[in-house]
């Protein structure tokens, strides 16, 4: 029975060592995580507006149409909790910092989990490359936890041979989409986006994590911009009233009780057409545009009220 043991470890000694080669060779390639990460390491002393929140940020602000330095920490799927995160990550380290830009969507109070179900792989990237607590002992924080081996060992030698890398953001964190002739998805988009049960525990403890930035925000003399983005009219008319009702009135309630707040309900605003979006919910790139100028408008605003120079 040893023996049997000691040749089956023989035999699959090869294959773990295959298997570490390729994780940490997959560690090794560049991508949105890691290089946002390294970029707020590296600049968070000097920039200026700092943007968050899931695709709807990801895609639809445009950091380079601001006044001053701003970089996009958005990330597909990214919750409100992850946002938390990465603000107090970097805070500290933010001493010119003057507003943040928080989004904040129909489904982000809610309970809908974004980073759940076939989204849930996302969760490990935090681990990996923002040195983010949660979830730090889960069995699935691999990047090899796919079951796609041959794709893995084809992706570390295409960086090792031609220098591809998952980077999809640019210098400033945006992913700028094109406009494009889609087909409206938003019966399937608003599907995913809805609770089937409004959990109120749940809404409260979003609401407090907004709290948490703009409470530490104001103790450093920082503005927070909450933004509702722009939507088409054919994912808005699909929406669950009391759903999108606990948002805006949410947003409204914390900028009332705030000073360094302002909030910006864009979702139907009327200066976004059809070719502003790329699906039905995201901005493609003059969308990202257009909406970056109002953002910066609505800063400029804070800050004369403010008195700040």
């Amino acid at each position: 029975m040893k023996r049997f043991i000691v040749k089956t470890l023989l035999f699959l000694l090869p294959l773990f060592i295959l298997l570490i080669l390729v994780e940490f060779g997959i560690r090794s390639i560049p991508n949105d995580y890691s290089y946002k990460n390294n970029w707020l390491e590296e600049h968070a002393n000097e920039v200026k507006v700092l943007t968050f929140g899931s695709s709807h940020g990801y895609y639809g602000i445009n950091p380079h149409a601001f006044s001053e330095l701003t970089f996009n920490a958005a990330h597909v799927s990214q919750n409100l909790n992850y946002d938390k995160f990465i603000f107090s990550k970097f805070i500290d380290k933010a001493d010119s910092l003057r507003c943040v830009v928080l989004p904040v969507s129909y489904f982000s109070l809610n309970g809908k989990v974004l980073i759940g179900g076939t989204e849930a792989w996302r969760n490990k990237k935090y681990m990996l490359y923002y040195d983010c607590p949660y979830r730090r002992h889960s069995f699935m924080n691999w990047e090899i936890y796919n079951g796609k081996l041959l794709a893995n060992c084809r992706k570390v030698c295409k960086y090792a041979l031609c220098d591809k890398n998952d980077v999809n953001v640019d210098s400033l964190g945006w992913c700028a989409k094109d406009e494009v002739e889609w087909v409206d998805d938003s019966q399937a988009a608003v599907k995913r986006h809805t609770a089937s049960d409004i959990d109120y525990e749940k809404v409260r403890l979003s609401v407090e994590r907004v709290r948490f930035i703009i409470e530490e925000c104001r103790s450093r003399n920082i503005n927070v911009v909450m933004v509702t983005l722009p939507a088409f009219e054919t994912y808005r008319e699909k929406l669950n009233e009391r759903q999108l009702s606990i948002v805006v009135d949410s947003c409204n309630k914390l900028s009332l009780e705030y000073d360094n707040v302002a909030y910006l309900d864009l979702l139907a605003d009327d200066r976004f057409e059809r070719t502003d979006f790329f699906n039905s919910d995201h901005l493609c790139k003059t969308g990202a545009t257009k909406v970056s100028v109002i953002l910066q408008q609505a800063i400029d605003s804070l800050d004369r009220l403010g008195n700040r120079n």
